[in-house]
């Protein structure tokens, strides 16, 4: 049921891209989706945009938080070390 709902919330960031309508945290949002579908290298492509929009430390936190459970969730401790060092954790 996850990875239905993930596939739907693409769509959504595609469109709120397509019509103008997206604000930073659709970048956020398409690499939660992507890592429910299994798509890591899309995950940190779509993360990577999000860090780079230069948003305010809280906003990285809580996307980097997400990321983390969605990891722990589907048990890929590397995964989560990946993130880590994506996300500037000193302790991935």
């Amino acid at each position: 049921a996850a990875k239905a709902l993930a596939a739907e919330v693409l769509a959504l960031c595609d469109r709120c891209r397509a019509e103008r309508d997206a604000d930073e945290w659709v970048d956020a949002t398409e690499g939660e989706a992507k890592l429910i579908l299994g798509d890591i290298e899309g995950a940190v492509d779509a993360y990577r945009r999000f860090i780079a929009k230069d948003n305010y430390l809280w906003k990285v936190s809580s996307t980097y938080l997400n990321a983390r459970t969605i990891a722990a969730a589907v048990g890929d401790n590397d995964l989560g070390r990946k993130l880590g060092v994506l996300f500037g954790d000193p302790k991935p």
